[in-house]
């Protein structure tokens, strides 16, 4: 396989790559990550999870601090933009999945609501394409982690993931919250 990098892809099923493939906290990404992810991209089973996109302001900030002060990443979702059209036009909106990172996620509290945060910046750009809103916000999750899945097989959905499925709109800050 000639220039393509070297990645364990799962023949059981789809293979999500966590964190927007591991670049992280800059809206510029360097060349060597886009010529990887387009190289990646060639393999059909590979699925990018976008989560912990406020990272992406992270360089643009300064860094992220450690100590007292809270991290505030930046509110505008349009710089955030050119590397989630990038993972678009290569991986396709059904191998994308969006993902919070929440418990995990390195800042909110008082100041921001990090899944809602999230949730607005994906919303933001969806709202500009013309599909696959659902498959990224769940219907891709669903595929990949949920019940039937080679990951999950045998497990029933709960209930947010039951109306998720029957909504033709849901709102994603219910499903968080369990409603």
């Amino acid at each position: 396989m000639k220039n393509k990098p070297y990645l364990v892809v799962s023949k059981m099923g789809p293979t999500p790559m966590d964190h927007f493939g591991g670049e992280g906290n800059t809206f510029k990404p360097s060349s060597a990550w886009l010529q990887d992810m387009r190289a990646a991209a060639t393999y059909p089973g590979l699925h990018i999870k976008v989560s912990d996109v406020e990272v992406l302001s992270e360089a643009a900030l300064g860094g992220y601090t450690l100590g007292p002060s809270q991290f505030q990443p930046i509110a505008d979702p349009t710089p955030y933009y050119p590397v989630m059209e990038f993972l678009w036009n290569f991986f396709g909106y059904k191998r994308l999945i969006w993902g919070s990172n929440w418990p995990v996620c390195r800042y909110g509290g008082i100041l921001t609501d990090p899944v809602d945060f999230q949730i607005d910046i994906w919303e933001s750009f969806l709202a500009q394409q013309f599909e696959g809103r659902h498959d990224v916000m769940y219907r891709n999750a669903l595929r990949v982690y949920g019940p039937g899945s080679p990951s999950r097989d045998g497990v029933t959905p709960s209930s947010a993931s039951r109306s998720a499925v029957s909504s033709d709109r849901p709102s994603y800050g219910d499903i968080r919250r369990g409603r």
